[in-house]
């Protein structure tokens, strides 16, 4: 199915559910403007996107059965005040693997959600060369619903000479991200700001760090940012941080944290390297 062809749909239901079994393919200048509708999907994926300057906005978008976006090329796109949720523990909502690419393409507003013991993060970048750059999350909030196996965002460059680069998530609200809420490795000029964690404290202990940079496959980090980082409640396992990008997984000395900070009772924990540039850090660190 073409965005067309939806769009008809919706402009000729008076129902306020529209279902869908087949995926749909966004195309380079398409506009889907869900007009306050939710489109419901058996498909896997809902949406495969293979193009450029596309926007999908104002609306909800619910996944049945697998992947709601399957990012196989794009190019200056947007996603706008969207509600996008998954059934599927299994299924991410946003995905960009392997060999293909996203670029310069802006997720703004809405809420992401996936049911309770998620297994697979919400957002999953996980490319094996420079395919994944210049792209923004921002002031959206991601909800876990509890008991994570995952965490919410994972990216990865995962190629051994090469970054992905000058990505930014900026202004989070974080609902229970008790397996973490940003996982990286692999990334270079990355900004993270604003970064807010909730309701850590209504489903068990923090199982994983917050937030992690970390090196597996690919090459050390370069050029991070973190500016801005709260939580208010929850309780961490032992061994796990807020923060934690040990030496051995970032280049020096370009790693720049600002403003980490909770209430008393959250007991923030960093691990950092003694090189990193530091100011007003709240925790412990270690």
């Amino acid at each position: 199915m073409n965005v067309s062809k939806l769009n008809r749909i919706i402009l000729g239901s008076s129902k306020k559910e529209i279902q869908l079994g087949e995926t749909l393919i966004i195309s380079n200048n398409d506009v889907l403007d869900l007009r306050g509708k939710i489109v419901q999907s058996i498909a896997d994926p809902v949406f495969q996107i293979q193009g450029s300057h596309w926007t999908i906005m104002n609306g909800k978008l619910r996944a049945m059965n697998g992947v709601l976006f399957d990012c196989i090329n794009s190019s200056s796109g947007l996603i706008l005040n969207v509600w996008a949720t998954g059934i599927r523990r299994t299924k991410e909502l946003f995905r960009c693997v392997g060999s293909n690419s996203c670029y310069d393409t802006n997720v703004i507003g809405g809420e992401w959600a996936k049911p309770q013991s998620m297994l697979t993060p919400i957002v999953n970048i996980d490319v094996n060369g420079p395919f994944y750059n210049s792209n923004r999350w921002s002031g959206i909030r991601f909800q876990t619903n509890g008991i994570p196996q995952a965490p919410v965002m994972f990216m990865r460059c995962s190629h051994l000479t090469n970054w992905i680069y000058g990505n930014t998530i900026e202004h989070i609200n974080f609902e229970i991200p008790n397996a973490g809420a940003i996982h990286m490795e692999g990334v270079f000029n990355t900004r993270l700001q604003q970064i807010n964690i909730f309701d850590a404290d209504l489903f068990g202990p923090i199982t994983d760090d917050i937030i992690r940079i970390q090196k597996n496959l690919g090459l050390k980090s370069r050029n991070t940012v973190i500016d801005g980082y709260m939580r208010l409640s929850g309780t961490m396992n032992n061994g796990k941080y807020d923060i934690s990008i040990p030496d051995s997984v970032h280049y020096q000395p370009n790693l720049k944290i600002t403003s980490v900070d909770g209430i008393d009772g959250a007991l923030l924990r960093a691990a950092l390297p003694i090189w990193c540039d530091k100011t007003y850090i709240n925790a412990s660190i270690v």
